[in-house]
């Protein structure tokens, strides 16, 4: 059975239950309330109200809060608008803000030892790395949270992260940790009042039947969820039960069942003027009809659509442009199908290139600041003994003593010069380092991005053959990962540049992640006929951060393909007996090896050969494999001969 992400949907529902309340009356509100608690619990609402209708007014009254909660020095309540504007980030995609905005309320949050708020965060934030297929990350908030709640005897805190944790475990298809968890969800909700979070966890529970085979007893708990959420006041659980059993008779085979309990579901959501729920319903109504009634399957779907534009939901538009591609392809419309598929695209590059650049945004910001800090500190420094200096200088013509104390306070001048001279050096440092960035977003990256509408045109050509079709595509897959591969070797050298490593170290199995290296370089290794060979042992485990473990890997790999001649060969290789505590991984290759001269300085370079077939390199990817290779607690070095190949080797802790 289909499992509905229940952990977004906990988060969402103050949005679905302001979303009734007349905006005329929230401002009125607003203006008359007494107190700044009051105030700031009306902004909330009014931001609630205008988060699926226009995100202008979203912001513009989070400026007026944040700025009223500043005026008064009431940190709460800024922390209490960053959270609400979290959940509003991830509904509509953009996560990497969502996660920035929980992360300032939980400093917040802990700055004043609200343990509540800590809570409420560590479950945002669990939510988040949910959302990303972070799942360890995620259980590890959830946890956090769980703890914080117990502490404080918060039951519906406690309810609502008992089924985040078993939600995360069940996505691990970990059912032992789910079950427990889910089984204490249920010891909370019976010392608790009913509410949308107990039917929530009746409808998990029934999920979790289902996916073992027991019918029966998950529909049973459907129609306990349904009967229980049959009024005005569990509006939202009572949709989101009509909804599970329209997919349990969907599962079933029952498409007349199904399709009664997603029309009810429909016309409640109508009448509570719940958009996004009605585009889901429209959704999977849809769905059920596409291959019987395709003509009202399509105008079910582009209503759903219509809505889900209303609500700047571009996640959910997202998935309902891939359904009218689905349907238009089993209509034989192919044209219409490819251009639904690229409004997706639209769509998808959009969430990411915000994202993306409000990110070089934010290392520009706080590199400028940082530094022009510093230059005003010393600044103010300088004039402060300049003119102790002129002082002393006045008192040595009246005592000879005091002249020992202006010598003093010259040598200390002498040194804050010398300190502003080092800094101005710093400073065209990382100016220079900022050309070179831009230098290589404007060479490397563009170059591959300017070939991927010449691919189109020619994909799009009637006159195309579909062996070449199929060709471009690949080509054209392979492109924009090396494209996004090299946008986020130039994000991590400026998260490093001006924030450090952050390391979320853990044991895992690399197995894993080399495959997927293999496998993304795949096309790569078939157009130069090179056989990629994987020695690691399944079984092996080592203790790493694994996204810094799968970034080296990759870059190895890319380089030995680069460097290797067709017909060549790549072993990757492990040993842990060579040095106690460390796990040695080794990428060879028999490519074209390295000059003895340039290996002292191979790590340490922006400068980069071209490859066996002129591939194109700008030495990022290994000086900040380097770099991340020593924080993890581990190295990694090359041993090469000119002609014969060459051996890169990384270590890591056992």
């Amino acid at each position: 059975m289909k499992f509905i992400p229940l952990i977004l949907f906990i988060l969402f529902l103050p949005i679905l239950l302001f979303s009734q309340t007349h905006i005329n009356q929230l401002i009125a509100n607003c203006e008359h309330a007494s107190g700044i608690e009051d105030r700031i619990e009306s902004y909330n609402k009014i931001i609630l109200y205008y988060s699926d209708k226009n995100p202008d007014s979203v912001n513009w009254y989070a400026e007026k809060a944040i700025d009223l909660c500043s005026s008064q020095n009431y940190d709460l309540g800024t922390a209490r608008i960053l959270n609400q504007l979290s959940i509003i980030d991830e509904k509509q995609g953009r996560v990497d803000l969502s996660r920035e905005r929980s992360m300032k309320a939980l400093t917040i949050y802990r700055k004043n030892k609200d343990l509540k708020g800590v809570a409420e965060m560590n479950n945002n934030l669990g939510s988040i790395e949910a959302s990303k297929g972070n799942y360890n990350i995620a259980a590890k908030y959830f946890i956090d949270a769980l703890k914080l709640y117990d502490s404080v005897t918060d039951n519906h805190g406690l309810l609502l992260t008992c089924m985040n944790l078993g939600n995360v475990y069940l996505q691990m298809n970990d059912k032992e940790n789910a079950w427990k968890y889910f089984r204490k969800g249920e010891k909370v909700s019976q010392q608790t009042a009913l509410s949308d979070a107990t039917i929530f966890l009746h409808n998990t529970i029934g999920v979790m039947y289902a996916s073992e085979g027991k019918q029966d007893t998950a529909l049973q708990l459907f129609l306990k969820a349904l009967n229980e959420s049959d009024k005005p006041e569990f509006s939202s659980s009572h949709i989101e039960s009509l909804l599970y059993l329209g997919e349990y008779y969907q599962e079933k085979g029952e498409p007349e069942i199904s399709l009664k309990y997603l029309r009810m579901g429909l016309s409640v959501s109508v009448k509570y003027k719940l958009p996004e729920m009605q585009s889901n319903f429209l959704l999977e109504i849809a769905r059920i009809l596409e291959q019987k009634e395709p003509d009202s399957a399509m105008e079910y779907l582009e209503c759903a659509k219509s809505l889900a534009e209303k609500i700047h939901s571009k996640v959910f538009l997202s998935g309902i442009y891939d359904e009218i591609a689905s349907l238009l392809e089993h209509r034989g419309k192919y044209k219409d199908a490819l251009a639904a598929l690229r409004e997706k695209q639209k769509l998808t590059d959009s969430v990411f290139n915000l994202e993306k650049t409000k990110e070089i945004a934010n290392i520009s910001s706080s590199w400028q600041l940082e530094t022009n800090q510093q230059i005003k500190e010393l600044e103010i420094l300088n004039k402060h003994n300049a003119l102790q200096r002129n002082e002393l200088i006045f008192v040595a013509f009246l005592l000879i003593g005091v002249m020992l104390g202006f010598l003093f306070y010259i040598g200390k001048t002498i040194k804050l010069n010398k300190q502003l001279a080092l800094n101005h050096k710093q400073l065209e440092e990382l100016n220079a380092m900022k050309d070179k960035l831009f230098s290589v977003i404007g060479h490397d990256l563009r170059g591959p991005i300017a070939r991927i509408p010449a691919m189109i045109d020619i994909i799009e050509d009637e006159t195309t053959t579909e062996e070449d079709r199929k060709f471009l595509f690949d080509n054209l897959k392979e492109q924009t990962k090396v494209s996004l591969e090299t946008f986020d070797k130039l994000l991590y050298w400026g998260r490093l540049l001006v924030k450090g490593i952050s390391l979320q170290q853990q044991k895992f199995k690399p197995k894993v992640y080399i495959k997927e290296s293999i496998e993304l370089r795949k096309i790569k290794a078939t157009e130069k006929n090179i056989t990629v060979t994987d020695n690691t042992p399944s079984e092996l485990i080592i203790y790493s951060d694994p996204s810094i473990f799968d970034f080296i890997m990759r870059n190895f790999l890319a380089n030995a393909l680069k460097y290797t001649p067709r017909n060549g060969n790549i072993e990757i290789t492990t040993d842990t007996k060579s040095k106690p505590g460390f796990t040695v991984f080794g990428v060879k290759d028999t490519g074209m090896g390295i000059d003895p001269e340039i290996i002292p300085k191979l790590f340490y370079s922006l400068k980069s050969r071209d490859g066996t077939d002129n591939e194109k390199g700008n030495g990022i990817g290994l000086m900040l494999c380097k770099e991340f290779a020593i924080q993890n607690g581990g190295d990694i070095w090359v041993e090469s001969e000119k002609g014969k190949g060459a051996t890169f080797y990384l270590s890591v802790k056992s």
